[in-house]
């Protein structure tokens, strides 16, 4: 897996100038959120989350959208549109959790 964090040159780039604003650690629309019905459908419902807590996802996406544009400064700037059709959700079990404490990078 690629992690998608911003990287410090990123997250300058991508932080608007208000002195009180918090720079984003991921790009804008890489965050998902799933609202009563959709946590139903995955059978998540009766599971009690904390912030930090990590799951995997799969998901099958149709490409919504393609767009190339020519830029004076950049070059050539490429967008794919993604639309997730179908997700699944695995919570980490204890057992997973400490198989990742195995091989988690330090």
């Amino acid at each position: 897996m690629i992690d998608m964090k911003f990287t410090p040159k990123e997250g300058k780039e991508n932080t608007a100038e208000a002195a009180e604003m918090v720079a984003p650690s991921y790009p804008w629309g890489l965050s998902i959120s799933l609202d009563n019905d959709s946590l139903e459908k995955l059978g998540l419902t009766d599971k009690k989350f904390s912030v930090g807590d990590e799951m995997t996802i799969e998901c099958v996406v149709k490409v919504s959208g393609v767009s190339e544009d020519e830029t004076i400064n950049d070059g050539t700037r490429k967008r794919v549109g993604l639309q997730i059709t179908e997700m699944g959700v695995k919570t980490d079990t204890e057992e997973d959790k400490q198989a990742k404490g195995i091989y988690k990078k330090g």
